[in-house]
């Protein structure tokens, strides 16, 4: 079997983030189907893994990491930190799960002078990895038009890459973020062990972190219209310190605690510094009602709400959006409701639904766990397990495409047509056709 290296973008830790937790995920599921795997940590790491080896991967040792390994799977800014994955000729597979340019695009205003450097920064890099790799991975059917257009305009979609595939699914084929396959069991205290939650105290649980394309206002101001009739009702924010502890606070969760403290909510909202991944199954199973809110327009267009997915692995009613692929299946699901317009009476009114015999019944946990059975993580890293039991490079990185094509034909393209049709004798025809035409005009 192949030797699979990932090279996870963020620290791998018991405090961990979307892209780490795919990456785990993808080194577990890889290793039980019988390949040796090494996952790296841009830091150092505590504890090694049964399943699969975890190291510390630095520009010292990376070199002999690469050498070993069958097949390289990156993500983020791991090829600009290490350009020696560029020239090491080894399959490199990217995850597009994240669309982290259009994530950015909410960090600035259209006058701000940081705006266009940071962004053509973002975009340049990404354009870099995009033409350095051989297979690509997204969460989601229209995750991957986006892409498609993508490779399609740096001439990844190209005569080699179309010839070898029609339908491309060996350029890039679709990898969501997946669920566990054993059912979520409390193994400890969860939120009721935070200063301020009581043991009968109504939880809506925001489970995931506070970052500046979410929109967690609207439940703060919902939840002040309800406080009145409902003295248990209580908001726990799940993770608000970002495991990676290079970054620092998100402006969203500035403006969340100047909220919460202009509407007198202190004693109602509750913020959690980041629950161990392993431990979230805890805070799940207390929540009343697991909700989530973001604004309308391109990043939730081709997000995938990986916080959704937990709360559907956990039964718990949802409060979400709606607009994204995750959002709809929890529409068409019947597992919770959206508040699309974002109004703190609307959101107020879900959120009563949500709480009340509705939708706290058994009857919504049977419902979630048909929806999750076929989105485990064992059939969500199939394409990728495929690649890596056959890794190679594709067909048109021996740069006959380039990625920014030429206008014009080179010489040795009209050489080479000329001698074909003098060959087929077929010039004398097309130069005595080009004069008769002339001579009509």
């Amino acid at each position: 079997m192949t030797q699979v290296l990932l090279l996870a973008p963020s620290p791998i830790k018991s405090l961990m983030a979307g892209p780490a937790i795919r990456f785990v995920e993808f080194a577990r599921h890889l290793a039980r189907l019988g390949h040796p795997v090494v996952l790296g940590s841009p830091t150092s790491v505590q504890e090694e893994p049964e399943e699969f080896r975890l190291v510390h991967y630095h520009h010292r040792n990376l070199k002999e990491l690469v050498d070993r390994a069958g097949v390289v799977v990156i993500q983020g800014l791991v090829l600009q930190r290490h350009p020696y994955l560029k020239k090491a000729g080894k399959p490199l597979v990217v995850d597009l799960y994240d669309p982290v340019f259009l994530e950015s695009l909410t960090l600035f205003a259209p006058d701000d002078p940081d705006g266009p450097p940071r962004h053509n920064y973002h975009l340049a890099r990404l354009m870099e990895t995009v033409e350095a790799g051989d297979f690509f991975m997204c969460a989601s059917p229209r995750q991957r038009d986006l892409w498609l257009g993508f490779l399609a305009a740096l001439n990844r979609i190209n005569p080699a890459t179309f010839g070898r595939d029609p339908e491309l699914r060996r350029l890039i084929d679709i990898v969501p973020f997946g669920l566990e396959e054993k059912p979520p069991r409390q193994t400890g205290p969860g939120p009721r062990a935070l200063p301020g939650v009581g043991p009968k105290d109504e939880l809506i649980l925001w489970n995931g972190g506070i970052w500046d394309w979410l929109a967690p206002e609207p439940l703060v101001e919902a939840l002040a219209l309800l406080a009145p009739d409902r003295p248990g009702l209580k908001l726990v924010f799940m993770g608000v310190k970002n495991p990676d502890s290079r970054l620092g606070e998100s402006a969203a969760l500035v403006r969340v605690r100047k909220l919460v403290r202009n509407l007198g909510l202190e004693e109602r909202v509750v913020f959690n510094d980041w629950v161990p991944y392993e431990e979230r199954a805890d805070f799940l199973l207390e929540a009343a009602v697991g909700a989530c809110l973001y604004p309308a327009g391109l990043e939730t267009d081709y997000s995938f709400r990986t916080r959704l997915l937990d709360l559907i692995w956990a039964g718990r009613p949802i409060l979400c959006s709606g607009g994204d692929d995750l959002g709809r299946l929890v529409a068409e699901k019947g597992l919770g409701l959206a508040a699309a317009d974002h109004c703190p009476e609307t959101v107020a009114q879900a959120l009563t639904r949500l709480l009340g015999p509705e939708f706290q019944t058994p009857e919504l946990a049977r419902r979630a766990r048909e929806a999750a059975r076929d989105m485990g993580w064992s059939r969500a890293v199939e394409p990728l397990a495929a690649f890596c039991a056959h890794p190679a490079p594709a067909p048109d990185k021996a740069g006959t495409y380039p990625s920014r094509p030429q206008t014009r034909f080179s010489l040795s393209y009209y050489a080479r047509r000329m001698r074909e049709r003098i060959r087929n004798k077929t010039l004398l025809t097309a130069l005595r056709d080009r004069w008769r035409y002339r001579g009509q005009l």
